[in-house]
Order: structure tokens, then sequence, then C-alpha cells
């Protein structure tokens, strides 16, 4: 194994995954005080609860796994993907556009597996993909599978 690289666009990348981070931390620690409204049903906080699931995922997880592939692959690890076309991927932004599926899987061959299993891709998929019935009583529903859908709170927790 080699040194890692630091030159300046891994720095910047780290930094700027970093900033995104803390910005996007703050959005999700305002949107979680909407829970402590004293007027806010079951259901409303089921639907906050998986607003901010997602919220964690997407924002604040996504760009550390952005950070962690940039860094691989300015160290000389291939990250290949064909969509939209066929091509090995260079740049951060790039990184970005990659789907968080592939960029685990590059993760987990790089030794990061227990690091790439803290999301719940089910419940991910379910909530990026408005496949989620809530009750009046707060129950929430797999659409797809029938399948409560539970535990939001420790699943976010896992992430932070």
């Amino acid at each position: 194994m080699y040194p890692l690289r630091t030159d300046w666009d891994v720095l910047k990348s780290i930094l700027e995954s970093i900033i995104n981070a803390i910005k996007n931390l703050e959005y999700w620690k305002e949107t979680r005080e909407l829970k402590k409204v004293e007027s806010t049903n079951p259901k409303q906080k089921s639907l906050l609860e998986l607003f901010l699931y997602l919220q964690l995922v997407e924002g604040n997880y996504s760009e550390i796994v952005t950070a962690l592939t940039f860094i691989l692959v300015k160290n000389g690890h291939d990250l290949y993907t064909d969509i939209p076309r066929p091509r090995y991927i260079k740049e951060q932004e790039e990184v970005r556009n990659v789907s968080l599926f592939l960029r685990e899987l590059f993760l987990k061959e790089h030794g990061f597996s227990s690091f790439t299993r803290v999301v719940d891709r089910d419940v991910r998929n379910c909530i990026a993909h408005l496949n989620y019935e809530v009750k009046e009583d707060g129950r929430i529903f797999d659409r797809k599978t029938g399948l409560v859908i539970s535990d939001l709170i420790s699943k976010s927790d896992s992430l932070g």
C-alpha cells in the first residue's frame, strides 16, 4: 500500500464535503425541532421521521461516502460507471453523480464494509421513492411489501 495523496483537490473535496455535511446537519436539527411542537400529531411526527432519515442518508452520510470515494479515486483506485455512458470517474462532481449504491459497493470493496452497513437500503428506497403509507396513529407501512417500518429513530441514531 502506498501513502495517500493529499493534494489540493483531495483536501478541497474533504473540506467541501464537511461543510456540506455540517450545513445539512443544521437543517436536520432545525427540522427535528418540529417534532417537539405540542400540536404535532402522531402521523405528522412519523412523516417528519421519514424525512429526517432520508435527510441524514442523502445529506450527511452521502457526503461522507462521496469524500471517501473521491480520496480513493485520487489515490489510484478506479471507479467505473456506465450510466449515463461508460467511463472512469476522475472528479468529485462525477463521484457525486454516481449512485449511492455504487459508491457504497466501491467503499465496501476497498475495506469500508462496516461503514457501508449503517444505512437501511430498503427503508431509504421506500422513502426516496415515496412507497410508504402513514396511518393516523403514526404507524408507517412499506406499500410494496406491506411491512411496518419501525425504529426510524434508532436507524437515524446509527447514522449519526
